[in-house]
């Protein structure tokens, strides 16, 4: 179950690509890879004076496999 309206699925490759254009936006920007070496975080958390959701990346907690349903 997903609690953000705006989530949509995403292939490994379209998050690593995500992860790599944010890393070239935001110097501050981390990474951490699984055991295996997929990423499975990628995070901005914001500017120091923001209050409230400043960052963007993302965070794996479940995989799923299939075949990816777009709506």
């Amino acid at each position: 179950m997903n609690r953000y309206e705006s989530f949509t699925p995403r292939t490994i490759d379209a998050l690593h690509d995500e992860c790599s254009m944010l890393l070239e936006r935001q110097s501050d920007a981390t990474i951490r890879l699984d055991d295996r070496g997929i990423v499975e975080r990628c995070v901005w958390v914001g500017e120091p004076t923001c209050m409230d959701n400043c960052g963007e990346g993302f965070l794996l907690r479940t995989w799923q496999f299939g075949p990816l349903e777009v709506p």
